[in-house]
């Protein structure tokens, strides 16, 4: 029997973290070793090369036709966070960018806030409320004991595609 390597776990974790498509090879030998079950995955059992090219031959088009797939809706929502930007007011548009580049400060509301308010007046629409509106910001609420807090933020999974479409 071959050990599991744990690399490949968390190489798997990672992977469907960032909903890639996978095709996972194994030796049927193996199969019941796993600390987890597979059988919604697409995945080829082998133990010689002939295997192996069946296995690839039968499974390969279901691989593409999920890769397309996630392509598609990549390249739907990309467009859609253009669209999007394109509506947004130049003000907005400058604290969008501000807020992209300084990074993840949804566990610091005071930092959040004093990016914001840099880029508000009374003279501008507040641009805060076109990136709420459109929903490049959201607010999450969370527990303090006895009572709420909420919490403002850039809304994480747009930032990939920000980091493209703001400097284009």
């Amino acid at each position: 029997m071959i050990p599991l390597n744990n690399n490949v776990f968390q190489e798997i974790g990672l992977m469907q973290g960032l909903q890639k498509p996978l095709l996972y090879l194994l030796n049927p030998r193996e199969k019941s070793k796993l600390p987890f079950d597979i059988d919604d995955q697409i995945y080829i059992e082998h133990s010689d090369e002939v295997s192996l090219r069946a296995g690839l031959d039968n499974k390969i088009r279901l691989l593409l036709d999920k890769v397309r797939l996630s392509s598609g809706f990549e390249t739907a929502q990309k467009e859609s966070i253009r669209d999007k930007i394109s509506k947004l007011n130049p003000r907005a548009v400058d604290l969008l960018k501000h807020l992209v580049l300084g990074g993840n400060v949804a566990g610091n509301q005071s930092k959040f806030n004093k990016r914001v308010n840099s880029f508000c007046d009374l003279s501008d629409p507040n641009p805060l409320n076109e990136l709420i509106r459109e929903s490049f910001i959201i607010d999450e609420t969370s527990s303090g004991g006895s009572s709420t807090i909420l919490i403002r933020k850039l809304n994480e999974p747009y930032r990939t595609y920000l980091e493209e479409l703001l400097w284009e």
